[in-house]
């Protein structure tokens, strides 16, 4: 996870990665995706992640 994200979007990180491990994705898998969606909201300027 990036050091540049904000307080608010480490939490969504967590909360999207959280949510894709209780479907069954692998933990490294749970991070990577997270992390994914997160750069793309951070480079379209969006302040919410919704759903895929």
């Amino acid at each position: 996870m990036p050091k540049e994200w904000s307080d608010k979007r480490d939490r969504q990180y967590e909360h999207i990665r959280e949510s894709y491990k209780e479907r069954g994705v692998k933990t490294d898998e749970a991070e990577e995706r997270a992390a994914d969606r997160q750069q793309g909201a951070q480079r379209e300027g969006r302040d919410e992640i919704g759903p895929e």
